[in-house]
């Protein structure tokens, strides 16, 4: 991370959240994580989306839902995106076109949910450090027993 930003200091930073349907038992969760990551690596190369990335930092998160006991996984993406992202509409990414490059990567017969944020800095943290913050907490949020 140190790198990216010592080499392309003004880029500018994107929550990014992929969404499936629930599932419910083990065997389709690990069919299903592995189809989002191979899903996930085919929508980055999409040509609107590769040519404004610079990187990207992913995380897994499956919660279980309490009332039907079914498996909710989704990833957490930290992108690095070019400074030129926000100021170009031919660069610039709707919310519902990152929902139509997930549902097209993921062959899906329904419209996921996905939600894309810009990062932007908290009080006394930089860009990347309130990114990275946000990120990093998924994996390792404590489980509530």
């Amino acid at each position: 991370m140190a790198e990216v930003i010592r080499r392309k200091p003004k880029a500018r930073w994107l929550f990014l959240t992929l969404t499936v349907k629930n599932v419910y038992d083990g065997e389709e969760l690990n069919r299903n994580l592995s189809e989002m990551a191979r899903g996930f690596r085919k929508m980055v190369q999409y040509k609107k989306v590769a040519k404004n990335m610079i990187g990207f930092m992913r995380a897994s998160e499956v919660t279980v839902n309490s009332k039907d006991h079914s498996y909710n996984q989704h990833l957490h993406v930290l992108l690095c995106v070019e400074s030129t992202y926000f100021k170009n509409q031919n660069n610039y990414i709707k919310q519902n076109e990152w929902t139509q490059f997930w549902k097209k990567a993921m062959k899906l017969n329904y419209t996921p949910v996905v939600n894309v944020q810009a990062i932007k800095p908290k009080k006394e943290k930089s860009d990347i450090a309130s990114a990275v913050d946000e990120t990093a907490k998924y994996p390792v949020k404590a489980r509530t027993i």
